[in-house]
C-alpha cells in the first residue's frame, strides 16, 4: 500500500506540474516581446515630410557663392592666372551647382570699376566672364549649366573708392535658366 500511496502522489505532482506548465503560453527561451501601440493618422500633411523647396536651395547656393568671388585684375586686363581659385573654390562651386534644380543656371558676372568708358567697362567686364565661363567649361561644369554676363561698373561694391581695383572682379549668382 505504502507503494500505491508513493506512486499516486509522484503521480498527482506530475499531473499538476504539467498542468502549471500548460497554462504559460511563454516559452522560457523566448524573449519577451512587449507590444506598442503605433500612432496611426489619416492626416496626410502630418505624414508628410517636406524637402526644402527650390527658392530655399537657391537662396541657401548663392548665399555660399558670396564668398567665391574671383579678384586682382588690373586695369584693362580680363585674363588671370587663378591657380588658387581652381585649387580652392572650383571644388565648391561645383558641389554648389550639383544641388541646384532644374530650370536654374550659374551666372557669371564680370565687373568693372570707374577708370574707363561705359563701352569699354562693358566689353571688359564681359570678356571677364566669359574667360571664367571658358575656365568652368575646361575644368568639367557643363556649358548647359552656365551663363556669363558683362555688367560693366553697374554693380560697384559699396563702401569703397569707385575706382579701387576690388571692384574689378568675377562673381556667381544661381538664377532661372
Amino acid at each position: 500500500m505504502k507503494i500505491k500511496n508513493i506512486f499516486s502522489m509522484v503521480l498527482l505532482i506530475s499531473a499538476g506540474l504539467f498542468a502549471f506548465n500548460c497554462s504559460s503560453t511563454q516559452k522560457k527561451d523566448e524573449p519577451v516581446v512587449e507590444k506598442k501601440e503605433v500612432p496611426t493618422t489619416n492626416d496626410a500633411a502630418v505624414l508628410k515630410t517636406e524637402a526644402p523647396g527650390p527658392e530655399s536651395i537657391i537662396e541657401e547656393a548663392n548665399n555660399k557663392l558670396k564668398d567665391k568671388f574671383i579678384t586682382g585684375y588690373e586695369k584693362n586686363q580680363t585674363k588671370l592666372n587663378v591657380p588658387g581659385w581652381v585649387s580652392n573654390s572650383l571644388p565648391e562651386v561645383k558641389a554648389i551647382l550639383a544641388t541646384i534644380p532644374e530650370g536654374y543656371s550659374l551666372l557669371v558676372e564680370g565687373h568693372a570699376d570707374e577708370s574707363g568708358s561705359s563701352s569699354i567697362n562693358q566689353k571688359i567686364s564681359s570678356e571677364r566672364a566669359k574667360n571664367i565661363y571658358d575656365l568652368l567649361v575646361a575644368n568639367g561644369v557643363s556649358a548647359k549649366k552656365l551663363k556669363h554676363q558683362g555688367f560693366s561698373n553697374k554693380y560697384l561694391l559699396s563702401g569703397i573708392d569707385p575706382l579701387d581695383g576690388k571692384n574689378r572682379r568675377v562673381t556667381f549668382k544661381v538664377v532661372k535658366q
